[in-house]
């Protein structure tokens, strides 16, 4: 098996831990390997998954550092090579969104954690939300709203009281940020093939949009799906894979 390895810059456990691997393995280019390691904490491996999802090789992370939902402990003594070919695999699809700017600019992009839309100055969030054409919500009104995956709706879709949802659920979290109106409205869940068109109903009432670590402004109209057509696949060690850490998050234990 032949293995590359990326590490984030900005860690300096992750540059350590990358110096170890290659005394001990013959590290390999990108487009020469089989699976690709990936050194850092879960922002870096959201960058990684945004990075290497158009080559079709699996990424296993190894978390070096904070909280690490998306990668596996790290191990001094660990045979990669060992816990790569045991490893359980995760094939993780991107939302996509097409949507138009206020001056009138047609963009697409992916996310695979989550969509936000968030208001750009400190005056409430008017929308129009439609689930496969049919309208459901006339006006929501507060500060935004967002659409997560079952891997996003452990991060900000949770702290803003959405679902987490297991990875085989079939579903995507729809949950509103401090909303008004409907007042206290908790959110839904979705099918996963939903579509999801949330226009900006007052336009002196500029919304910015998020698609995990991308920003854009001024967001006029947006369509969401899941992408199913396309994966990347992440790899897991056996006792401590994706799904169970989402189910001790569903029970609020401690990963």
């Amino acid at each position: 098996m032949k293995i590359a390895c990326v590490y984030s810059k900005y860690i300096a456990k992750a540059k350590d831990f990358y110096d170890i691997l290659a005394k001990k393995y013959p590290l390999v280019s990108i487009s020469d390997a089989d699976v690709i390691i990936c050194l850092g904490g879960d922002g870096f491996m959201l960058s990684c998954l945004h990075e290497f999802f158009n080559i079709g090789k699996p990424l296993y992370g190894i978390n070096c550092g904070t909280i690490g939902f998306l990668l596996n402990e790290r191990q001094d003594s660990i045979d990669i090579i060992g816990a790569v070919s045991h490893a359980v695999k995760f094939n993780i699809h991107p939302l996509v969104a097409n949507f138009t700017t206020a001056t009138e600019e047609n963009i697409k992009t992916i996310a695979f954690n989550e969509i936000s839309l968030l208001r750009k100055k400190p005056r409430s969030a008017h929308l129009s939300i439609d689930i496969d054409n049919e309208n459901r919500i006339e006006q929501l009104i507060g500060d935004g709203i967002l659409i997560a995956t079952p891997v996003g709706s452990t991060a900000y879709n949770y702290s803003c009281g959405g679902n987490v949802l297991s990875t085989n659920s079939n579903l995507l979290a729809l949950t509103p940020i401090n909303p008004f109106n409907p007042l206290r409205w908790k959110g839904t869940t979705l099918k996963d093939d939903s579509i999801i068109d949330i226009k900006n109903t007052e336009e002196n009432r500029p919304i910015n949009m998020s698609a995990d670590f991308q920003e854009f402004e001024e967001i006029k109209h947006i369509s969401i799906k899941l992408c199913k057509e396309k994966h990347i696949t992440l790899l897991f060690d056996r006792h401590r894979d994706l799904e169970s850490k989402i189910i001790k998050q569903q029970f609020h234990q401690q990963q």
